[in-house]
């Protein structure tokens, strides 16, 4: 990772955001792109988890609250 002086660093941002204006397409970086992979998997995940809750629900009536749900 590289460290810009202050200076640097302003100007370095404010020519990205016109760059990311100028080419409508804003920079992501990698750790981005895994925190939304993370964190769309994670709402897949509580999602399915859902439905199944719901889909018991429906055959076998209210669930108790004892039961223990466990993560895909």
């Amino acid at each position: 990772m590289m460290h810009l002086r202050l200076d640097l660093s302003r100007r370095f941002e404010v020519e990205l955001t016109s760059f990311e204006k100028e080419m409508q397409m804003p920079y992501v970086t990698s750790i981005e792109r895994h925190a939304e992979e993370r964190g769309l998997e994670k709402g897949r995940e509580e999602g399915a988890t859902a439905m199944l809750i719901r889909q018991l629900t429906r055959r076998f009536g209210e669930l108790c609250s004892t039961t223990i749900i466990l993560p895909l």
